[in-house]
């Protein structure tokens, strides 16, 4: 036994005062000589999260009777674990030390299970270390502790170390270690449960459903249910459950009527389930009626279901309603507080989260990782540079800086500002880095066009014995699709192979998708020919290389092989094979195709839809391609640019600049492109006036700066009306040099209209312009040849310059 003395500084050294009172006071009590210690006073003022003053004097009471404090010590220590009372534990495990008890086993299992409910797994695994012979209660309030602190790792290990002591596991262990299994030795354990004669406990057969669950063996999950005897409440959520995590959202209402008809009582976690079976827009229905019975069962004032009915609102686009939810409740926890705000950042109203978070503040609630990392998408989302860095000085001031995902969350943000600099701060500062970090800050670079810098920080990485994963391969892929660093690109092919993710399907998608915008076509599908063909995916990127590098006809015969695979098709499949199409001009394959749309069901998409008009379009197709538009359920932008264009391209002048009023009538915001349209619908009818005003327009009420492509068509409307001196005027107004593009118009303008002296001109930048094309010789060449012969000599002074 330690001196009183040492026994107390040792206390004095680790503890608080009020801790060192109740130690030294407990010393007296046991007749030990620490009168020099003026610190003992009575422990009557203890906090409400402290064990009773009574359980106190019933300690000190043994020590003065000589009795055993056993008894009173296992008390205390139950109260301090159901209290999460920390620093009273701390303080008995220090005077059950001073008492030669630590050997207990009682106190040893009570020791543990204080510091698991008070988060301090390393003190709880002190604790069993130093235990000689745990009981199965020991080993399994071990695992338990593992198992809350997500080390599953530790879980197993303390399981099969338990085996191999020969202790054998009860209800409550099996319970606990099925929760941290990976699912080939959930399988073993499950064989143990039926060997060991527990597979008809109720709680164990809940806990294997939740093993099969969670590795989507749904028919499993089955079996085992329709196997129970008994089905409890806890059973049948556990197997709704189940359900919802495999989207099977429709079955697992239907799991739910049958629960009401079998006569058991849904409680707050069946409908905060069933909630989560109706986070999209499409099941809003099943939401509100999901709503209902919660008023109608009586749960409508439970946190966790506030909670719920605000996240499913949010995702289901219903902002109002889970608005609505939020304002009822009070007083508002932080975890509602949160709910509401991650609702609006993952519903898109940012301005509201950072609305709700101003409420926030005004009701002095206290934010949380949670809450700052919530207002940082929103800040992030709306590229609000003042506001966000308010919430990094928060976070500053919370000495919440080396928190890792918030960290993150900071240098994301600078990252969308482009402030790239920050955001390499932020992540510099960062006490301790995961693979995440790393991610976002490459992110970060890859997104502001900094690929030299990106590249150093892979190296970086590596040198910091990091390993890649997907994510990390995809964006520097991505950082890579361009000819200029097809270099780097097949370096990291390379890393590929030597990490070992060759075969996964998100990283060759990314190979595939850089070797086609690098130009390297052959490359591309000899990746493509190596991989796994049932991922539409890979398909699609294979497609989007072919039109993105103008080989329609590959992309074509790419989608007969994919019809061979039996690999179906999806949106972006159609739209790109209908894009070649259009490239083609191949108005009968690509009615084909617009019936397997229909076959597929994919002829409300949007994207395909698109490219049906497109299609049509360029095929000349004006009906068909009116007829899909007119009666497209989400007409955009784009969409309204597709049939403007059309009718300008096949010279329905008119008809395009009606289409456009339309558009303006429905307040379709225009882009440039669709004022290209619209001028060259002007060009071919001849509205000089009306064609002026639109690009003047442009500028004045659209807010849309004109590019070459706009002043092209102006001079080449000026050029079909024969207006030659306006033209050239209008040339000199470019805010940027002509293009030989501009000057060819202006050139076959001058040759219709025989002006040779303005023609020279034209021809002469042309010229300058592109030396190797000779087409400006030829135009040139025809409009002198409308005169005399003399224009020869002179072009034949443009050949020698």
């Amino acid at each position: 036994m330690l001196s009183a003395n040492a026994w107390v500084r040792r206390i004095q050294r680790t503890c608080s005062a009020r801790e060192v009172t109740h130690c030294a006071g407990l010393a007296v009590a046991a007749d030990v000589n620490i009168k020099s210690y003026k610190c003992v006073e009575s422990p009557s003022t203890l906090p409400n999260e402290s064990p009773s003053t009574q359980k106190y004097e019933d300690l000190k009471n043994a020590y003065i009777k000589n009795q055993d404090p056993y008894p009173a010590f296992a008390s205390l220590l139950g109260e301090c674990a159901q209290k999460k009372a920390l620093h009273d534990g701390r303080t008995l495990h220090g005077l059950i030390i001073f008492s030669s008890l630590e050997r207990k086993v009682l106190l040893g299992n009570l020791l543990i299970k204080l510091y698991d409910a008070c988060g301090q797994l390393r003190d709880a695994c002190c604790v069993f270390s130093a235990m000689h012979l745990p009981s199965v209660i020991t080993w399994t309030l071990m695992i338990n502790a593992y198992a809350h602190h997500g080390d599953h790792k530790r879980a197993m290990d303390c399981y099969r170390e338990m085996n191999h002591a020969g202790a054998k596991p009860n209800n409550v262990t099996l319970v606990s270690i099925l929760a941290s299994a990976p699912f080939v030795e959930g399988m073993l354990i499950h064989a143990s449960i039926v060997e060991y004669g527990f597979d008809k406990d109720v709680k164990i057969e809940t806990a294997l459903i939740n093993l099969y669950s969670n590795h989507g063996s749904i028919e499993d999950v089955d079996w085992l249910f329709t196997r129970m005897g008994s089905r409890d409440v806890v059973a049948w959520n556990t197997l709704i459950a189940a359900y919802v995590q495999q989207g099977m959202f429709t079955d697992s209402f239907q799991l739910y009527i049958q629960m009401e008809q079998n006569n058991v009582k849904p409680n707050q976690v069946t409908f905060v389930t069933l909630l989560g079976a109706c986070c999209h827009p499409g099941k809003i229905l099943q939401g509100l009626m999901t709503h209902a019975s919660i008023v109608e069962g009586g749960f409508v004032s439970e946190f966790s279901v506030h909670s719920a009915l605000i996240t499913m609102y949010s995702r289901c686009k219903s902002i109002q309603e889970a608005q609505n939810v939020f304002s009822k409740v009070h007083p508002r926890s932080i975890m509602l507080w949160n709910a509401m705000l991650t609702g609006c950042v993952e519903s898109g109203n940012h301005d509201q989260a950072l609305s709700t978070y101003e409420e926030m503040r005004m009701a002095h609630e206290v934010p949380n990782t949670i809450t700052l990392i919530a207002v940082l998408s929103a800040c992030t989302a709306l590229v609000s540079i003042l506001y966000g860095m308010v919430i990094h000085a928060t976070v500053i001031t919370s000495n919440l800086e080396s928190h890792k995902s918030l960290g993150t969350a900071i240098l994301n943000f600078y990252g969308k500002c482009g402030n790239v600099r920050s955001s390499r701060k932020v992540f510099d500062n960062l006490s301790s880095r995961d693979l995440i970090t790393w991610n976002a800050m490459l992110s970060v670079y890859v997104s502001n066009e900094h690929q030299e810098e990106a590249f150093q920080l892979y190296q970086q990485m590596l040198t910091n014995s990091m390993t890649p994963d997907r994510f990390t391969f995809n964006t520097l892929l991505s950082a890579c699709c361009s000819p200029s660093f097809i270099t780097q690109g097949q370096e990291l092919h390379k890393h590929i192979y030597m990490f070992g993710m060759e075969g996964r399907a998100g990283v060759s998608v990314g190979v595939v998708n850089m070797y086609s915008k690098c130009n390297n076509l052959d490359a591309a599908r000899n990746i493509f020919d190596q991989q796994n063909k049932q991922d539409v995916a890979l398909w699609n990127t294979m497609f989007s290389g072919y039109v993105h590098s103008n080989s329609a006809k590959e992309a074509l015969l790419l989608f007969d092989k994919m019809g061979e695979e039996e690999v179906k098709p999806d949106g972006f499949t159609f739209s790109a094979v209908i894009g070649a199409c259009s490239d083609l001009a191949k108005l009968e394959q690509g009615k084909a195709l617009h019936g397997a749309v229909i076959d597929a069901g994919l002829d409300s998409d949007g994207a395909v839809e698109n490219a049906l008009v497109h299609m049509y379009c360029k095929c000349g197709n004006m009906k068909d391609a009116w007829s899909i538009f007119k009666n497209h359920p989400d007409q955009n932008t784009i969409s309204w640019n597709g049939i403007v264009s059309g009718y300008a391209q096949h010279g329905h002048g008119y008809e395009a600049l009606h289409v456009f009023e339309r558009m303006q009538g429905q307040n379709v915001k225009a882009s440039k492109l669709t004022f290209v349209a619209v001028l060259a619908a002007c060009a071919h009818v001849g509205l000089v006036e009306q064609s002026l005003e639109y690009f003047d327009s442009m500028r004045d009420f659209y807010g849309i700066l004109p590019d070459l492509e706009h002043y092209a068509s102006i001079v080449d409307l000026f050029g079909r009306v024969g207006r030659l001196d306006e033209a050239a005027e209008f040339l000199h107004e470019f805010p940027v040099q002509p293009d030989v593009v501009v000057w060819k118009v202006l050139l076959g303008s001058c040759r219709v209209h025989s002006n040779i002296i303005l023609g020279r001109v034209a021809a002469e930048h042309s010229v300058e312009l592109d030396l190797e094309n000779s087409l400006s010789y030829v135009i040139l060449s025809n409009l002198y040849a409308s005169y005399d012969d003399c224009g020869f000599d002179l072009l034949d002074e443009f050949a020698v310059a």
